[in-house]
């Protein structure tokens, strides 16, 4: 059946014609998505579908791999263009929003528990529990300069103090070594003091807590390293040949 257009109705946002039958008032592109006006709102995939597209994209994945372009573009974490820092801004404003709804966070700590019950969550042997992929790629990138020495890097180091234990990023001998992502650790030349960065908190307090966890480490005769996200990624080789020529 052809679409007809005899109530002459145009999109309130462009001014695209819209077919008589169109209920939302506005065209494909500008129409509301969210919630219950999302088709697949309250959907789920059967298991039967979900089976099929593991092993379809399992397939396709393994061919993908055997492609070294592909393989370098994945490896070197280059996912496209870059994001402005109006978008992280953006969405780092959502989460924060997200966050102050405590009906938001009840439903999240449901299907976290409920994923960690059934297994989809696996603990990483191999990294601090709290480890960014940021994190895990420097990691991997410090243990290929150090060579053989990396094996004394540990990447999954407790640290007792008093009661407590404290989860350091590395550990290589009596050296710790802490990457620091600008947002998470509120970098001094992108927040001030009063600014609220996440979780409520703000950036006075994350420093505070920094320092705090940098001198239990020096009070046990630890050496600190620290790493900043965007200064390593300005120049990844400088930064790992100035702590390969420290703690070497």
């Amino acid at each position: 059946m052809s679409l007809t257009y005899k109530l002459n109705r145009t999109c309130p946002v462009c001014g695209k014609m819209i077919n008589d039958k169109n209920k939302s008032g506005y065209c494909n592109k500008h129409r509301d998505r969210t919630g219950a006006n999302n088709s697949f709102y309250g959907k789920r995939h059967s298991k039967e579908t979900v089976d099929k597209i593991k092993k379809t994209c399992a397939i396709r994945s393994h061919e993908l791999w055997q492609n070294e372009e592909y393989r370098t573009h994945v490896i070197d974490g280059a996912t496209g263009l870059k994001r402005s820092e109006e978008f992280k801004e953006t969405q780092r404003q959502r989460a924060l929003k997200q966050f102050e709804n405590n009906e938001q966070r009840e439903i999240r700590s449901k299907m976290m528990k409920q994923s960690w019950e059934d297994g989809l969550i696996l603990k990483n042997e191999h990294y601090s529990p709290n480890f960014s992929k940021e994190q895990v790629k420097f990691g991997e990138e410090l243990k290929k300069i150090l060579g053989e020495a990396s094996n004394d890097l540990e990447c999954n180091a407790t640290i007792k103090y008093d009661d407590k234990w404290i989860f350091p990023d590395f550990k290589f001998k009596n050296f710790i070594i802490e990457y620091n992502g600008n947002f998470w650790h509120a970098d001094p030349n992108k927040f001030k003091a009063d600014d609220i960065v996440h979780h409520n908190i703000t950036a006075k307090e994350i420093w505070e807590r920094d320092d705090f966890r940098r001198s239990i480490f020096e009070k046990q005769g630890y050496i600190v390293i620290e790493v900043w996200a965007d200064d390593y990624k300005e120049n990844k080789e400088k930064i790992l040949n100035e702590i390969v020529r420290q703690i070497l």
